[in-house]
């Protein structure tokens, strides 16, 4: 009995393990908010209550920055931005796992052309969005359209 006994416990800590080094795999929703990898509705309001959880932003509207801002950029993507990760981003502090510095990507800086290479990584994942609703929306009318 005792010996049936440490083999659950052995494969227990197994699975334990297991999940472990799975959840260390995961990346959070905010992360993927961040990255751009949500629809933009679900993206923006994962990023918009993050900030808002900061005592500094904690009474800016829902979307006071999508409405106001993009007008003082000179380009795309901030110029016709819908999504927050195209201006706002953090950095997470190597030594700390707590510990994220939050930042605009602001007007000045844009013009400045600090951000080149975010706008063409972000210009083509814009772009790639549109192809695949294009495509996703073609087929299913297309089929429509046929008697």
């Amino acid at each position: 009995m005792e010996r049936l006994g440490k083999g659950i416990g052995r494969k227990i800590g197994l699975v334990g393990l297991l999940l472990l080094f799975l959840w260390g795999c995961t990346v959070s929703l905010l992360d993927q908010a961040w990255q751009g990898n949500l629809n933009p509705q679900d993206g923006n309001q994962i990023i918009i209550s993050y900030c808002q959880s900061c005592h500094i932003h904690k009474d800016i509207p829902n979307n006071q920055c999508l409405e106001e801002k993009p007008v003082l950029y000179d380009r795309p993507p901030y110029k016709t931005a819908t999504e927050c990760w195209i201006c706002h981003f953090v950095e997470s502090n190597s030594w700390s796992l707590y510990q994220e510095n939050r930042h605009t990507r602001r007007p000045e800086e844009v013009k400045q052309g600090q951000y080149k290479d975010f706008e063409k990584k972000a210009s083509k994942e814009i772009e790639s969005r549109r192809q695949k609703q294009k495509d996703d929306k073609g087929p299913s009318q297309l089929s429509q359209q046929r008697p």
